[in-house]
């Protein structure tokens, strides 16, 4: 980081509003869906089904679960980058070469996500070429890495 970026850090202040912002906290415990199964989280796809076809080789699973996390971090750094853009920009004028400076980290952290999302789209190309899942189908990773060719509504699944 150049000394012209920690200036930008250095003279913004956390305002009240910025703790509104934070994200709650998890309950304790996780509620109950009715049938004794744990509800899933907001936002959560429900489950899928479909086949196992195979599985991602040690190798792969490791490299896209680094990905992932490092993809985590940039979006999390993309969020802060924004919170104190939004603060330099009620400053006016005198916050405009800071709001620059900020606008040009924005755009190097959005292009290094770009490139890990390239990397792990890779990933899966090569795992999918290998498992000879075809070109078009549907298919996710398990947490595990387990490759499952899901099923398409409407229809049998894909030979």
């Amino acid at each position: 980081m150049s000394d012209k970026d920690e200036t930008v850090e250095e003279t913004v202040e956390e305002t009240p509003q910025d703790e509104a912002i934070e994200e709650p906290q998890a309950p304790d415990e996780t509620p109950d869906n009715g049938a004794g199964q744990p509800e899933a989280p907001p936002g959560t796809p429900p489950e899928s089904t479909g086949t196992v076809v195979g599985e991602l080789s040690e190798g792969e699973h490791n490299t896209l679960k680094a990905l992932q996390n490092t993809a985590g971090q940039l979006m999390v750094e993309l969020g802060r980058l924004t919170r104190v853009e939004l603060q330099l920009a009620v400053q006016g004028p005198q916050g405009d070469h800071q709001l620059g400076q900020l606008q040009i980290q924005k755009a190097r952290v959005v292009g290094q996500y770009n490139d890990v999302s390239n990397k792990a789209q890779h990933v899966l190309n090569e795992a999918a070429k290998r498992m000879a899942i075809p070109d078009g189908s549907p298919w996710q990773v398990t947490p595990e890495g387990k490759a499952i060719l899901l099923d398409q509504p409407g229809g049998p699944p894909p030979k």
